[in-house]
């Protein structure tokens, strides 16, 4: 799995909900929102989880052609559509609605229906695949599972579900004796008991050359897309920047009567000074749902308060982009933002300055 920053994740699936994704990896665990994951990949790893000839593949071939057909994946949208109608009669009379003739036109968007679809498929594919029999274990992977952690008794639970691709030599064996393994888990290794036959084992080192071209051709359409996104973004900040200071006010001007400071744990409005003399003003687009928003403020909250003092002239204004006032408030606090920020109840009517920091958070945009 990567992630729209290019980030790549190698592992099994621990859980998923509707907002979050957990996956098992080599160092641990890592938890990536949904929001995370570009259009393309979502789609990728929602169509994944379609198996044929299933009760339920019409369903979800139609879905994934909704979320595609929502965010721009015009010719993947109609291939999924044109399958779930030919499975499913039902779906035929809604093509002309949904998909008519495509038009010289491309749309980039990812609307909040659109997520929700996606979410429920992805829930529901990944719990399918968790429940489906994953690929053996190899004696590389024992050795990388004994040095990030994991028990002998939980890699021979996991060795008897998803089985052994290769026997153990000599060298091996010591190196997994360094690591920690007990003397149980290398009897049960050198007893062959779950070890796979020959035909299989070629049969998984062939998946994993697909698995590894896929995700290589994977990455390289992720990294078109997000060229593509970013430029329709730097072309919509334009007529954002003049819609802002349209009213003829100075932005900061503007600002001033929404803004709000955390002091000793509550939120106050402030007497409408803070904002004189300032010759450099920050806008800090982020909010307490991405991660890697919360391992950026830490970074800025040190910064700001090492530097506030000698460069009054420095502030920084946060910009919330929560789902919800709980969620705004929760974010400051813990997170001891010592900065400005727009009052959340006042975010609604500054869609101009929201559309400054672009679609992607965290971002940092000095005026």
């Amino acid at each position: 799995m990567t992630d729209i920053h290019g980030v790549r994740y190698d592992g099994p699936v621990r859980r998923a909900t509707p907002e979050q994704l957990e996956l098992r990896t080599r160092y641990g665990s890592v938890i990536s929102d949904w929001t995370n994951l570009s259009p393309q990949m979502l789609l990728t790893i929602s169509t994944a989880f379609i198996r044929p000839q299933v009760s339920d593949t019409a369903g979800r071939q139609w879905l994934s052609a909704i979320f595609a057909g929502q965010t721009g994946q015009a010719e993947a949208a109609h291939e999924l559509a044109a399958k779930a109608a030919a499975a499913k009669p039902g779906f035929r009379d809604l093509l002309p609605r949904f998909f008519p003739v495509a038009k010289n036109s491309w749309r980039i968007f990812c609307s909040c229906q659109g997520m929700r679809i996606l979410s429920w498929l992805l829930v529901a594919g990944l719990f399918s695949a968790l429940m489906a029999a994953p690929s053996p274990l190899s004696n590389k992977e024992i050795g990388l599972m004994l040095r990030s952690g994991y028990s002998s008794e939980s890699i021979l639970a996991e060795m008897s579900s998803r089985r052994v691709l290769e026997p153990l030599d000599e060298p091996t064996e010591k190196s997994l004796l360094d690591c920690g393994a007990s003397a149980q888990l290398i009897a049960a290794l050198e007893s062959k008991v779950w070890l796979i036959s020959n035909q299989e084992a070629d049969q998984a080192r062939q998946r994993a050359i697909e698995i590894d071209a896929r995700r290589a051709a994977q990455a390289q359409q992720n990294l078109e897309f997000n060229a593509l996104l970013q430029s329709q973004q730097a072309a919509a900040r334009a007529p954002a920047a003049a819609a802002v200071v349209s009213t003829g006010a100075p932005l900061l001007e503007v600002l001033k009567p929404k803004l709000v400071r955390c002091r000793n744990g509550e939120i106050k409005r402030p007497d409408g000074s803070e904002l004189e003399k300032k010759k450099y003003v920050a806008l800090y687009y982020s909010a307490h749902w991405c991660g890697p928003c919360r391992k950026f403020t830490p970074q800025l909250v040190e910064y700001y308060n090492r530097v506030a003092a000698a460069h009054p002239e420095f502030e920084v204004i946060f910009v919330s982009s929560d789902r919800s006032h709980f969620g705004w408030e929760t974010y400051i606090r813990e997170m001891k933002m010592p900065w400005l920020a727009i009052d959340y109840d006042q975010l609604g009517e500054m869609t101009g300055i929201r559309k400054l920091g672009g679609g992607s958070i965290p971002s940092l945009l000095v005026l």
